[in-house]
């Protein structure tokens, strides 16, 4: 089976790289790994070197159009995208399409797969991330394809919620998990020289902030809140890592202050990109992970470390006794900051255990994918909820008769 697999940035690489080694080692599956989005542009890092590295080889660079600054770039970049897997999924005719998330490629892809009639099979559907554009994209998605490996049984309801056959539906877990029980994490001081750093003084957090992209004209008075907390609670002492925003609108008031900061802080320490190996080290070695990323809400808990987790972005996802929420202002993020770094919440979480993790997801989704019969699978059939009380309980509103209106 030829697999095409779409990658667009650090944070799904990362969570794809188990699926990927695997169907590369599998002799059954053919890798075809087809690169866009912020792979492309080296602002956000030399991650094509970490794929390189990872002994990938490059089926196709697809471009998904210029960086993302406001809400037209974005929607222009899906047509964009659009048009350019509509012509790498024709050269490459794979016999399925593998996508991950939420992002404006993967909905590209997936739409190019469908006019093209090749099956999709999507990672992490049914989730919400309610303060975010990404969160219709996931629905989007979720129609547009034919086989779905969710992370929780929640999730794997929504999808059928959704109309889709349970039959379709598989619980896999989360795959960020995997890489942290196979990659060999560094330990504190080998942490601190990966990064280039003396040393890393306590606290040691880890700071990811991402636009809420549903308020993108919010982005800047969020980082700055989240700035004057960290300053207001920690002054000069600890270390603050930064890993910098993706490419969603509002993202470069959030770059351009955050690498500000960076620049006038001598323990502020501010990263295009971490890579997969440094960043799970971080999360290992922190005292507190403060931003809204949502690999606070699916990682951090196997690491049993507290979490501030910010504003409204990741509002409806399942999350941990580790995770704290804060409204996106300075003084609520400072309180909630306060109370994660006391001693004894961080002892409350001696016993945690992630509630993302099913073990080996990986082969999980290349067993699935062996008997899953492709012939026939494009042609889907809504899945209906049988009857029950919700049918009778719903309140639907009818349009207004003609000549309701007052003249």
């Amino acid at each position: 089976m030829k697999v095409a697999v779409i990658t667009g940035s650090r944070a799904d690489y990362g969570l794809l790289r188990p699926t990927l080694a695997a169907l590369s080692e599998q002799p059954d599956f053919e890798l075809c790994l087809l690169v866009t989005a912020m792979h492309l542009h080296p602002s956000y890092g030399d991650t094509l070197a970490e794929i390189a590295a990872d002994g990938h080889a490059i089926a196709a660079r697809v471009e998904a159009g210029a960086r993302v600054g406001d809400r037209g770039d974005f929607a222009r970049n899906i047509g964009h995208a659009t048009i350019a897997f509509s012509d790498a999924l024709a050269d490459a005719r794979p016999d399925l399409l593998l996508v991950l998330g939420d992002r404006f490629e993967i909905v590209a892809g997936a739409l190019a797969a469908a006019s093209l009639g090749i099956p999709v099979a999507h990672i992490h559907g049914g989730e919400l991330s309610e303060g975010s554009l990404d969160d219709s994209l996931r629905h989007c998605i979720t129609k547009l394809s034919h086989i779905h490996f969710v992370a929780t049984r929640t999730y794997a309801e929504r999808v059928c919620q959704l109309g889709e056959d349970p039959d379709s539906v598989h619980i896999v877990g989360a795959a960020a998990l995997e890489s942290i029980a196979h990659l060999p994490l560094l330990e504190e001081q080998e942490l601190a020289r990966a990064l280039g750093l003396e040393q890393l003084r306590r606290p040691l957090l880890a700071l990811t902030l991402h636009p809420a992209s549903l308020a993108p004209e919010a982005a800047g008075a969020q980082a700055e809140a989240v700035i004057g907390a960290v300053e207001d609670l920690l002054h000069d002492s600890g270390s603050i890592v930064v890993s910098l925003p993706n490419d969603d609108p509002g993202s470069p008031v959030i770059h351009e202050l955050l690498s500000s900061w960076g620049a006038r802080r001598a323990n502020v320490h501010v990263f295009a990109t971490l890579g997969q190996r440094r960043y799970l080290s971080l999360l290992r070695c922190a005292d507190l992970v403060l931003g809204n990323s949502s690999s606070a809400i699916i990682e951090a808990p196997s690491f049993r470390v507290p979490v501030v987790n910010v504003g409204d972005r990741q509002r409806g996802r399942l999350m941990a006794a580790n995770v704290i929420g804060a409204g996106a202002q300075r003084p609520a993020v400072a309180a909630a900051m306060r109370r994660a770094l006391d001693p004894a919440f961080r002892a409350s979480l001696s016993e945690l255990e992630n509630p993302y993790d099913h073990g080996d997801v990986a082969m999980s989704i290349l067993e699935t994918l062996r008997r899953t019969p492709l012939e026939g699978l494009t042609h889907k059939r809504f899945f209906d909820l049988p009857d029950c009380a919700w049918r009778t309980e719903l309140e639907l509103r009818a349009p207004p008769r003609a000549g309701a209106y007052a003249s």
